[in-house]
């Protein structure tokens, strides 16, 4: 997915908000996620970006 069309969803999910308590759960788990990707050296990142993607997806659909 390009940066546009992220910034695009994540533009469109603002003047939409979907509230439901089941996307703060995968928020949660999404941020956590990407955390440790990013920053912990014992998470592998190539197993992690196609989870993370997807994930990403989920939130903005």
């Amino acid at each position: 997915m390009s940066k546009e069309k992220i910034i695009a969803k994540i533009i469109a999910n603002k003047k939409q908000p979907n509230l439901r308590f089941r996307l703060k759960r995968k928020v949660e788990a999404f941020t956590d996620l990407l955390f440790l990707t990013l920053f912990d050296i014992e998470t592998p990142v190539p197993e992690n970006i196609d989870t993370l993607a997807l994930q990403f997806d989920e939130l903005v659909d």
